[in-house]
């Protein structure tokens, strides 16, 4: 299964988007609440094009020293504006895989079920290109069943500059390969 973090970004997102319907594949993009409002568009299309939208965080913030005041904030923020925007969704990672405990109480309370990965490519890395993404995908994915976790945005979530666009030239390539095998 792919998944897609950080997003939704102007930048990145339709031309995911794009590469994705080429191969008619459906992914699941967990997305920063605070980014949504400004991408309705590109949600909009998710929707339409049979995607999956779950929630990231509201800031991408990681929740691992954030108390129980901090935490219900990010979680309520969250809610209101996917309220805002009509959208409803069932599934959350947190930013980095790290929780705290009141993130698993908060997630349960508002029934959300926790979501992580089995692999991961390194995309968001200044280091990374197609090359390297695709060769780590072919490794490290053996299972049928196995949660990629890739990202739609860079900068400003901790990833370089421009890296989606290694992400986006992988698939290109990869995608139709992997519906071959």
């Amino acid at each position: 299964m792919l998944t897609f973090d950080d997003g939704p970004d102007a930048r990145y997102t339709d031309k995911l988007l794009d590469v994705l319907a080429a191969n008619n594949i459906k992914a699941t993009f967990f997305l920063v609440a605070n980014k949504m409002p400004q991408n309705l568009a590109v949600i909009k299309r998710m929707q339409k094009e049979g995607h999956t939208i779950a929630l990231h965080s509201l800031n991408h913030k990681s929740q691992w020293l954030m108390g129980y005041k901090h935490t219900k904030q990010n979680f309520t923020e969250s809610l209101a504006i996917l309220a805002e925007n009509g959208l409803k969704v069932e599934y959350y990672r947190p930013c980095w895989g790290l929780t705290n405990l009141f993130t698993v109480i908060f997630a349960r309370r508002y029934g959300f079920k926790l979501i992580y990965w089995h692999v991961m490519a390194g995309d968001w890395s200044k280091r990374s290109n197609d090359n390297s993404i695709i060769n780590k995908l072919n490794r490290r994915c053996k299972e049928s069943r196995t949660v990629i976790c890739l990202h739609d945005s860079g900068e400003g979530s901790g990833g370089a500059p421009g890296a989606p666009l290694n992400t986006i030239c992988a698939l290109a390539r990869l995608l139709p390969v992997w519906r071959r095998q």
